[in-house]
């Protein structure tokens, strides 16, 4: 049976990439398993912004979901099926049209392989929100529901990347804060870039804060002067809780809970690394040396004051892969900045392992009752070292995925997974931490040559009113941002406001701190009015930032 040609029409005209295709789409009837019409009681729709169903089976389920799109504008349906005829199929049905016409519906045929990925790059970048959730659609078979599950740990990660992308740009003020509460700190530190292959093959161990780094403290204790140990956030109070300074700690949450971590570390003393980035009050909970670490992660402003400073050396961490989000990736991207070889791994469970997430002796933040509809934090069924069902989550795997990128990259390095627990890192050695291995016959005075190194690594001489000139100098460009936008709010006379948005767009302020300010507040001409408001709104916390 032909398709209506109002109905060819009207999805041709909604979903224009599928014009030429719909055509040649298989039109032989397809098999539908009888749908439960209680499927989506379980969804916690009222937390949901963008519902993602994989498989549409007849499209009914719109019908179902449609009270619940009426209850806000901005909620998103989105039907991912992978057999076009399925979509040929929803069309003949006598709802169709009215599916269609609903503009907070979207239908997507997903393809095979290389193209798939690129869909689901699209669709994480279209909706990188918080309350994104991709559930199976009724009545899919049990062949197509492992399909799903690895659909939707796709596009999870996809979407963790695009979320805490848009977050830091739509808060970006708070990282403007934290790098320009935390520039004073940067000309009496000592320039961690500068430490390449300083400790050319000197075994590190990166240690995370998984519970299995109690099996690792025994052995730890015992390799003072035969390994570098080094630590991140959390891992540094369960390092020092149990009487193991580490020779780094690295830190780089702009979050309040790093601080609340690090206050109950005893690494005083300790050479800690930071970045821009880093919670500023972080500082008070330990004595240095400090240690600034040039990674590009408070974006264009940290990367104009270090162009300010001469400081052009490759930033550590560009050759990590995009899911790089954890300070254990950055330690990994030192390790290899430093020389040290081989690359060890410790309490890196990235798993719920015996259902906790933490080691001894770290103090985590109250876990919120919303907190896994984060993107990042979804909790996901996998299998452990042993082969045994594990609790992780979307953040963990990604990890996970990094790190082994990383090490297949640099196999002249040897990669050691010593973690007794955990999640499998593929293409890695295991094995347990044995100070009496052959790769710790070596001792060094490794206290001393860190030292020296840091010695050796000063920043420039004139950082100081370098920083202080040009912090002054793009708070100045930002008032004329401001005074360009209060003109563009007030939006009274349209030749006027034409030329404050072309001056406003030519200050160094704007290409600084809002290059991407369209894409972040979805410009469009439907709302303007909002987007001015909303753009005039974040300069001002941005300017509050340089008081």
């Amino acid at each position: 049976m032909p398709l209506k040609a109002e109905i060819e029409e009207l999805f041709a005209a909604r979903f224009p990439r599928y014009a030429l295709s719909l055509p040649f789409w298989p039109c032989n009837e397809v098999s539908l398993r009888q749908n439960d019409q209680r499927w989506f009681r379980d969804l916690p729709l009222q937390q949901i912004e963008v519902l993602y169903l994989y498989g549409m089976g007849d499209g009914s389920a719109a019908l179902d979901l449609s009270e619940w799109l009426q209850e806000k504008g901005d909620r998103r349906l989105v039907f991912l099926e992978p057999q076009p005829e399925r979509i040929v199929h929803f069309l003949r049905q006598p709802f169709a049209k009215k599916v269609l016409e609903q503009e907070q519906i979207e239908i997507f045929h997903l393809p095979a392989k290389r193209e798939k990925s690129a869909l689901i790059q699209e669709l994480a970048r279209s909706y990188p929100f918080r309350g994104v959730f991709i559930a199976p659609g009724p009545g899919l078979t049990s062949s197509e529901r492992q399909a799903f599950r690895r659909t939707k740990l796709q596009l999870m990660r996809k979407t963790a990347l695009s979320h805490a992308n848009y977050i830091d740009r739509l808060y970006s003020h708070i990282p403007l804060s934290n790098l320009l509460k935390n520039l004073p700190r940067m000309p009496a530190a000592f320039y961690v870039n500068h430490l390449k292959d300083a400790f050319r093959d000197i075994p590190m161990i990166i240690c995370g804060a998984g519970p299995s780094l109690s099996d690792s403290i025994e052995a730890l204790r015992k390799l003072e002067n035969r390994a570098i140990i080094i630590g991140g956030g959390s891992a540094i109070a369960a390092l020092t809780s149990q009487g193991i300074q580490p020779h780094f700690a690295v830190a780089i949450d702009p979050n309040p809970d790093e601080m609340l971590r690090l206050k109950n570390s005893f690494a005083f003393e300790t050479p800690f690394l930071f970045s821009t980035r880093l919670y500023p009050d972080s500082f008070a909970t330990c004595n240095g040396p400090f240690g600034y670490l040039r990674s590009g992660m408070s974006g264009i402003a940290e990367l104009w004051f270090e162009e300010a400073l001469k400081l052009i050396d490759p930033l550590l961490g560009a050759s990590l892969p995009s899911e790089s989000l954890s300070v254990t990736t950055l330690c990994v991207s030192l390790a290899h900045h430093f020389g040290c070889n081989p690359i060890m791994f410790a309490g890196l469970d990235l798993a719920y392992t015996h259902h906790r997430r933490y080691a001894e002796g770290v103090v985590a933040s109250a876990e919120r009752s919303d907190e896994h509809l984060q993107p990042v934090d979804r909790h996901l069924q996998k299998r452990d070292r042993s082969g045994q069902p594990i609790q992780s989550a979307v953040r963990w795997v990604m990890e996970a995925s990094a790190i082994s990128q990383f090490a297949r990259r640099h196999k002249q390095m040897r990669w050691i997974n010593c973690t007794s627990g955990g999640l499998v890192l593929p293409g890695m050695e295991n094995g347990p931490l044995d100070p009496m291995s052959p790769i710790f016959c070596h001792e060094w005075d490794l206290r001393g040559m860190i030292h020296q190194a840091i010695r050796r690594s000063p920043m420039p001489a004139d950082s100081g009113s370098i920083l202080t000139e040009k912090t002054a100098e793009l708070s100045r460009s930002l008032d004329v941002v401001l005074s360009q936008l209060a003109i563009l709010v007030q939006n009274e006379n349209s030749g006027k406001c034409a030329l404050a948005e072309i001056e406003m767009k030519e200050e160094l302020a704007y290409d600084i701190l809002f290059f991407d300010i369209e894409k972040t507040l979805r410009k469009t001409e439907r709302d303007l009015e909002v987007f001015w408001k909303l753009f005039q709104e974040l300069a001002r916390h941005c300017k509050k930032a340089f008081s």
